[in-house]
């Protein structure tokens, strides 16, 4: 800023006569530089009579022939004012009479002051005026001045960009069978017909393909059209919303399952529904000839087994699994429920059902025992692979488990694929029919099951007439359509082309005999009376057919292709595994033997006019308490957030439960956010209860609403370090369970019980030691909590335990030092601190003080020998 004076002469006055050629006096004014201008000639009217005519004498004219030089004709002037005189030395006294006023006043705009000048100001650094650009970047100074830069799209109007309408022009040069809409700093040109979109590089519309924009649900099978699409939900998957968008998996199964993935020796059994009490279903599971799942086996269950909602009974006998993230070791009737294990004392209402595993291997494949059948079968071409169950089941039950095998149960194949009139030498007649005999025989092979006499299940059954036999594919039961169920039957009057050397069956007394001779092993079921509900089966002991009810149980007889991953992939629809089974990739998983369908997301947003929705997996809310919107008072109790199933369903309106709301004025979009959150008490020192802080939001156009926005969810894990401590080496190792056998990678998770255990390396033969402290510590060693500490008992809190073995000296006294391994467990948990940020993962450290004793037959003085710091050693749980 610098001053500025307006100002103006009113008179300027010598006391003393002078001469119109100021020859006498003369009054100066001096400029910013000290050069002088003037004179102004001095009157002698003084001061007194500013009216007087002679009061401007000479004023004018001189004021404007060389007084002011530069300045002359200007009321407002800006420099230092100073008046000087030259006189004679004859002067009274003088005056000079001004009329001004000052005021401080800025540079002109585009500039700024600065050490008494003004300079260019750069506005895009924000001085003088500032700039009116979208953003700095887009801003470029200039001398008094600055010029923004505009995306395309945009022309730069008073210093802002403005956007260009390009269907003002030429409608955009859409194409007639579009029309032009134009867009903040674009435009499009949108298809008139629904299903259609523009070729911007070619021009004109043509059939957009809904399928590659993943239009469908993940699950769905989609299918383009010209113009249009379809999404059609897969078998098993509800079409919730009617038009495929939307596919949840329904078709879990009951009964049966091959999961070569969860247990490569055993196969599952899932229960149906309905069970009063523990005991009623623990005797259903001890007639099935089946062991339940450990709880937290159920945590490692394929996809599309376990019912959402549904209780599941479950053994809690030991601990095996990281993933258990429970600590209800050691209780009793437990149950499996939405990813999380309850235990309690048998008074539970219902149980739902139960998952388990067969007491033994249920298939032994003939391929396993190195005496693969390879004849190739009739006219399927293929080898077939047999395999004799292990345990007795009921027919249908057979038929499921062979299906899961990727298999069916035994048929002759020749009146089933190859009916009579295929075949035009009965010789060939015979000779499948001598192939599928060849397969019963197989199992009585070396190395398979020699000398076997059991009775077992084939496929054939009573149709539900009574009016014929049917083989039951495992879905479907094909009549045979001749009361001879399987085998050959030679017809004389089918017209055989006899081929030399062979017999000719035309002839009645020769298809007689060949018949007789290929079905003696019927000769139990030739004209037996047909009941619904009987079964076929094959009698080793007698090498014949016998009839048996079909709930009764015996064991059964399985065939499937030869398994060869080279031959057509093995028949699986995506991983082939040499093994004898398929896989499923990453988000996919088996829904029969051979076929994988997409995991539906468990996780998603749904923006709606007024609300938003968003779903997220349940698993990732296990441990989690106190789970509310940004506004507490919404939360489940208030029904916003509520448990479906494996998935948490959170609805909220976009103006309640503390939903955000945000303009951005160059996109034109609002976007409102809200949080689900647990419960955390910042106040303590220590969390042991899963975190879960995830952002969800829609965005909204200010013409249209957009697509939804995914929204994944993480929860907080708590990783583990140990750290060498003491004279010796000791060092401390994760382990998955109180077998300390299976080392654990991590991360943990908040609130489950971790393993560790500290040994000496290298061992030295002649020490005992035990950890007489260990303390938690957070990542950056600012935080502690201490397990136990020497002479206190330990904190209960954290579930600390310690397990066997202990050092015994020569007299049997348990000391409560160990000889190679120190172990404990304890309950994961994280540390609290005002400033962390709520959903940052948090890696923490275990600490142990370590005391080293002299190894002796009486540990009796030994420091060694104490009270083990609060642990009961004498009954320790378990003793390994």
């Amino acid at each position: 800023m610098t001053t500025h004076i307006d100002w103006s002469f009113l008179e300027f006055e010598v006391d003393r006569s002078d001469d119109d050629s100021c020859s006498h006096d003369q009054v100066y004014i001096f400029d910013a530089d000290d050069t002088p201008i003037g004179p102004f000639c001095g009157f002698d009217d003084a001061f007194a009579d500013p009216t007087n005519i002679d009061y401007d004498y000479n004023y004018d004219s001189m004021l404007g022939l060389n007084n002011l030089g530069d300045y002359a004709g200007q009321n407002s002037q800006t420099f230092n004012l100073r008046f000087g005189l030259i006189t004679d030395n004859v002067v009274q006294n003088y005056g000079i009479v001004l009329d001004y006023s000052s005021s401080y006043k800025p540079c002109p705009d585009g500039f700024i002051y600065e050490n008494e000048e003004c300079v260019d100001a750069d506005e895009c650094l924000g001085e003088g005026t500032g700039h009116a650009c979208a953003t700095t970047d887009e801003c470029v100074n200039s001398y008094s001045s600055y010029q923004c830069g505009c995306d395309d799209g945009f022309d730069i109007i008073n210093h802002r960009c403005v956007d260009i309408d390009e269907c003002a022009t030429n409608s955009g040069g859409c194409t007639a069978d579009s029309v032009c809409k134009n867009y903040k700093g674009t435009y499009m040109c949108e298809c008139l017909q629904e299903g259609y979109g523009y070729n911007d590089v070619d021009g004109g519309c043509s059939d957009i393909d809904e399928c590659a924009d993943n239009t469908c649900s993940i699950a769905a099978q989609c299918t383009n059209m010209d113009p249009g699409y379809s999404c059609v939900c897969p078998d098993g998957f509800e079409d919730v919303n009617g038009d495929g968008s939307i596919c949840d998996f329904s078709g879990f199964p009951t009964g049966w399952l091959y999961r070569p993935q969860f247990d490569l020796n055993h196969d599952l059994f899932i229960s149906a529904e309905g069970f009063t009490s523990f005991s009623n279903m623990n005797f259903h599971a001890f007639k099935t000839g089946v062991t339940l799942l450990l709880c937290e086996e159920y945590f490692r269950v394929p996809y599309g087994i376990i019912k959402p909602g549904k209780k599941y009974a479950c053994n809690d006998v030991s601990q095996r699994f990281t993933a258990s993230r429970y600590t209800n070791q050691g209780g009793f009737d437990c149950f499996f429920n939405d990813y999380t294990v309850t235990c309690g004392n048998g008074n539970f209402a219902s149980i739902d059902g139960y998952i388990a595993r067969a007491n033994q291997p249920t298939i032994i494949w003939d391929a396993d025992t190195g005496n693969a059948y390879d004849e190739v079968s009739n006219q399927q071409g293929l080898v077939i692979d047999t395999g004799l169950s292990v345990e007795e089941e009921n027919f249908d039950d057979a038929a499921s488990i062979c299906a899961a095998h990727g298999g069916q149960m035994f048929n002759e194949e020749v009146d089933m694929y190859n009916p009579a009139s295929s075949f035009t030498d009965c010789a060939e007649y015979m000779n499948v029919w001598s192939k599928a005999h060849g397969r019963l025989k197989q199992i009585e092979k070396d190395g398979f099951e020699p000398g076997i006499t059991d009775a077992v299940f084939t496929g054939y059954k009573v149709n539900d007439a009574g009016t014929d036999w049917c083989y039951f594919d495992g879905v479907t039961c094909h009549d045979t359509l001749s009361t001879t169920p399987i085998g050959a039957f030679i017809d004389p009057n089918n017209g055989w082309v006899p081929v030399t050397g062979t017999a000719d069956c035309s002839i009645s007394m020769i298809a007689t005999a060949i018949n007789n001779a290929i079905q003696q092993a019927q000769s139990n079921i030739v004209g037996a009376t047909l009941n619904v509900g009987d079964c076929l089966l094959w009698d080793y002991s007698t090498d014949k057919y016998i009839i048996q009810s079909c709930t009764s149980k015996a064991r059964f007889f399985c065939e499937r292709p030869s398994w060869d991953c080279m031959i057509n992939n093995g028949g699986c629809s995506d991983i082939c595994n040499p093994a004898g089974y398929c896989e499923c990739p990453d988000g996919e998983f088996l829904t029969a033997f051979d076929t994988c369908e997409p995991i539906p997301d468990l996780t998603g947003m749904e923006c709606y006019p007024d609300r938003m929705v968003a779903y997220f997996s349940a698993a990732d809310f296990t441990n989690a308490e106190d789970i509310k919107l940004l506004d507490e008072t919404c939360d489940e109790d208030s029904f916003h957030i509520v448990r479906l199933g494996d998935r948490y369903r959170v609805e909220v309106k976009l103006d309640e439960c503390g939903t955000t709301v945000a303009y951005d004025d160059v996109f034109e979009t609002i976007t409102f956010t809200n949080a689900i959150s647990s419960g955390i008490n910042m106040n303590a020192k220590i969390n042991m209860k899963t975190r879960m802080n995830q952002e969800f939001s829609c965005v909204y156009s200010a013409n249209v609403n957009i697509g939804d926005n995914n929204v994944n969810v993480t929860s907080t894990m708590a990783s583990h370090d140990g750290e060498n401590i003491g004279t010796f080496a000791f060092q401390l190792d994760l382990y998955t369970s109180d077998a300390f056998a299976e080392p654990a990678v991590g991360p943990f998770r908040v609130g489950e019980k971790m393993y560790f255990s500290i040994s000496q390396n290298p061992s030295v033969s002649n020490t005992v030691f035990r950890a007489t402290k260990c303390t938690v510590w957070n990542n950056d060693l600012t935080l502690d909590y201490n397990l136990w500490i020497n002479g206190n008992n330990p904190d209960a809190f954290t579930g600390i335990e310690r397990w066997a073995p202990f050092y015994f000296d020569a007299t049997s006294t348990a000391t409560c030092a160990a000889k190679d391994f120190d172990r404990y467990s304890y309950t994961v948990f994280e540390f609290i601190d005002q400033n962390q940020m709520p959903m940052v993962n948090s890696t923490v450290h275990v600490h142990c003080d370590i005391q080293v004793c002299v190894a002796k037959d009486d540990m009796t003085g030994s420091p060694c020998n104490v009270d083990c710091d609060g642990f009961d050693i004498g009954t320790p749980s378990p003793v390994l």
